[in-house]
């Protein structure tokens, strides 16, 4: 460190050091900053509060779209019944084989979808937990 960057230190503690001394002087400072520090840590609060109500809310929203997507495939599996009747009866009709192929296809894709979303699902939850913890011991 240069001549120049030594002085700067010793200036800046300097300074530093009777700030420290006016502030712990003073009855009305400690308060002050006693006050400062509690409003500050109240605000943190808050805003982890609200950090943590987020993420439950966008966990309840992916356990929603897991039952929708539940309710649509039990669906689907009702109109492939239905599909591979027809398919049976009417066998010369290339209808219903597609409607079938078309049901197994989108029912692929919702257990990918479903898969996916559970994930998701356990992070989140993992992630609220945490946050929980955290709150309490704040």
């Amino acid at each position: 460190m240069s001549y120049f960057g030594k002085l700067w230190a010793v200036l800046r503690g300097l300074f530093i050091r009777a700030g420290d001394e006016v502030v712990s002087s003073s009855p009305q400072a400690i308060q002050a900053t006693y006050a400062s520090a509690i409003d500050d840590a109240k605000r943190r609060y808050k805003e982890m509060e609200k950090a943590v109500a987020m993420l439950a809310g966008q966990r309840e929203r992916t356990e929603m779209n897991v039952k929708e997507l539940g309710r649509e495939e039990i669906e689907l599996h009702r109109r492939l019944e239905g599909a591979l009747t027809s398919a049976e009866s009417e066998p010369d009709n290339p209808v219903h084989r597609e409607a079938g192929a078309r049901y197994l296809t989108r029912i692929k894709e919702i257990g990918e979808k479903q898969a996916q979303l559970n994930t998701d699902l356990q992070t989140q939850s993992q992630r609220v937990d945490e946050y929980k913890v955290k709150l309490r011991s704040f």
